[in-house]
């Protein structure tokens, strides 16, 4: 039986996919007319997941305890120390991370993240135990596991377990933009940050700048009780003025060079035993409203049951020897699932 690895894409649509380094401590650009900004993916266990790289997280001095012995000094004194060694984020195993801006004005109803694939899922007996635990924990979830295009999406306000916005600044001038550290959209701070991202909702905007507003306390929680209503969702607005910083990391899932298991109530589920190596896709998207068309995914006639794509991080299993140049496997397999689609719906 072939080898395999377990390849890491990401790109600004559902098929339109480059083969990404995870844990590389660099963002990956995403730029399109509806979104501009970039994409960091940390998974434990990957290559460079024990090694400090280009801008990767630090710890600054007060986070760490007093009375550390000498050895300790580096670290408090701001020296980089790699995304899973911080204490925060020790019992996870992976994290999505973006910062960008929505280039057309949306509400918090109407941007949307989570799961979604092109091809129909077999799942494990018992699985509707992990969708009922995650929609008890977020109860803006909606999960459709059973159509021929499956997804778990839920509103991005909600779905991030560490959200802050943040008014956008452009630089003063040309050389400002060419003098940030890993950064190539003008006006974006240097990504990934120094600090691990923290919930900050002091600069939330609100379509009606008069009317009413919403009292928001840090943290997920807190988050979602608020944002469960949507019509509190749809107070909230972003937009170009908007600068997002964001960070998808949940304990449920586990993700690994080797394994992808799904923890709930008790159980866990191996994935592995289940997938045949087709791209698992995380998306931000568009909510698609009840009048509009299906989503083309930025191809004509895909019929993706959400809006258009804002950007993509896949997983998916590959043959060792397989070349990273040129077209993926999720594209010519996403054609492929796309004709099929079409076809089944007609």
């Amino acid at each position: 039986m072939p080898r395999t690895r377990l390849r890491i894409l990401a790109g600004p649509t559902f098929y339109d996919l480059s083969e990404i380094e995870p844990n590389s401590g660099e963002g990956f650009p995403i730029s399109t007319d509806a979104f501009e900004g970039r994409l960091a993916v940390y998974i434990k266990g990957f290559p460079g997941g024990d090694v400090v790289t280009g801008t990767a997280l630090t710890t600054t001095p007060s986070e760490e305890t007093e009375g550390e012995d000498e050895g300790e000094e580096e670290k408090e004194e701001g020296k980089g120390v790699p995304y899973f060694d911080r204490k925060e984020r020790d019992a996870k195993s992976w994290s999505i991370q973006f910062q960008g801006r929505f280039l057309q004005s949306h509400t918090a109803d109407d941007i949307l993240v989570g799961a979604a694939f092109d091809y129909p899922l077999s799942l494990p007996w018992g699985f509707s135990a992990v969708t009922g635990f995650m929609q008890f924990i977020d109860r803006t979830l909606v999960v459709d596991t059973t159509s021929a295009k499956p997804s778990a999406l839920s509103p991005l306000i909600t779905a991030m377990p560490f959200f802050s916005c943040s008014p956008y600044s452009a630089p003063p001038s040309p050389s400002a933009q060419t003098s940030q550290p890993n950064s190539t959209h003008q006006g974006l701070p240097a990504f990934p940050a120094s600090d691990l991202i923290a919930d900050d909702f002091k600069s939330l905007r609100y379509a009606d700048e008069d009317g009413e507003t919403v009292e928001v306390a840090p943290g997920m929680e807190s988050r979602r009780k608020v944002f469960r209503d949507a019509a509190k969702r749809k107070l909230v607005k972003f937009g170009p003025e908007d600068l997002i910083t964001a960070d998808y990391v949940h304990g449920h899932l586990t993700l690994a060079p080797t394994t992808i298991a799904v923890h709930a109530v008790g159980l866990t589920f191996n994935m592995m035993q289940h997938w045949d190596g087709r791209p698992v896709r995380f998306i931000c998207c568009e909510r698609l409203k009840p009048q509009e068309p299906r989503s083309t995914g930025q191809r004509e006639g895909d019929g993706m049951p959400w809006g258009r794509v804002f950007w993509c991080v896949a997983l998916e299993r590959v043959s060792e020897d397989s070349d990273s140049e040129g077209p993926t496997d999720s594209e010519s397999e996403g054609e492929e699932a796309f004709k099929s689609g079409e076809e089944s719906d007609s």
